[in-house]
């Protein structure tokens, strides 16, 4: 009775200062292949692109969209990499052909 269930750690919260001190760090390098899934993501959010997923970095690295860097098994991002892929993905509205005759 009146027991309250521990505190839930923010995950979100926690991977996106995790990447700000990968940003902050004096030793790094955009072109180095420095973030996970998780932080790939995590960093894309910081950019204010909020349709970014794990799913969505798989199916890019699947179609060639993305490169991806494999260190140890596991799948590697570097920023100038996500940033390309970012830029790709955005597409101007002018590229819409209009229905009518000219």
């Amino acid at each position: 009775m009146g027991r309250t269930a521990p505190a839930v750690p923010d995950v979100a919260a926690a991977t996106a200062n995790r990447v700000k001190n990968i940003l902050a760090a004096p030793e790094y390098d955009s072109e180095m292949p420095a973030f996970d899934n998780a932080h790939a993501v995590a960093l894309c959010r910081l950019w204010g692109v909020e349709t970014v997923t794990e799913r969505s970095l798989k199916f890019a690295v699947m179609e060639r969209n993305l490169a991806v860097h494999k260190i140890l098994g596991r799948w590697r991002w570097s920023e100038a990499d996500l940033r390309d892929w970012i830029k790709g993905m955005r597409r101007p509205a002018s590229t819409a052909t209009s229905g009518g005759a000219a």
